[in-house]
């Protein structure tokens, strides 16, 4: 089992619940354990290859890299760029090649035989890849929390959808029945 961490994602879907989720491999591990009960295979969890993708912003980005590489994480980083922002005229910050570097990763994973994959993500960017891994023969389950691309949910085996996390550890809601209740209308 590979499991691709979109990290940033993470952040923003959970805030401060993140760092609770990430601060061991243990309390990732009964995350993930949760994730692939309903693909009964909740025993691949202790044993699955997890990867991180972000890019660093500020110090507590950089910390929270430090502490997954110490809890035995792998964390891939790509790029942050500035822009001005045509808004409000200030600077930003935006990761640049993250997405890509997540893709890489999977695919890499996938030449090498993997055939099971969990994104953590709800990002449309990543319909065509798991459109790709399932034309390999790859199985692919998506876990998300809100604001999923819909053509993402289709195109994956299975869509998860992960509710508030209490004390760093959740439960995952199948959205199997949602979704074949989308592709029967």
């Amino acid at each position: 089992m590979y499991v691709a961490v979109d990290l940033e994602w993470l952040n923003i879907t959970y805030g401060k619940a993140a760092d609770d989720i990430t601060n061991s491999r243990e309390s990732f591990v009964t995350f993930l354990e949760q994730a692939l009960a309903p693909f009964g295979r909740a025993e691949k969890a202790g044993t699955a290859t997890i990867v991180f993708f972000d890019a660093a912003r500020d110090f507590f980005r950089v910390r929270q890299h430090e502490s997954l590489r110490q809890a035995g994480f792998d964390v891939r980083i790509g790029m942050i760029a500035e822009r001005k922002s045509r808004k409000t005229g200030k600077i930003e910050y935006i990761q640049k090649g993250v997405d890509v570097l997540l893709t890489i990763g999977v695919l890499h994973e996938s030449f090498k035989g993997g055939d099971d994959f969990l994104l953590l993500t709800g990002d449309s960017d990543f319909e065509p890849l798991v459109r790709e891994l399932k034309g390999r023969g790859a199985r692919v389950a998506v876990a998300y929390k809100r604001l999923v691309n819909e053509a993402l949910v289709r195109a994956a085996d299975a869509a998860y959808k992960l509710p508030e996390v209490e004390h760093g550890v959740s439960c995952l809601e199948s959205d199997e029945s949602d979704r074949k209740a989308r592709e029967a209308q």
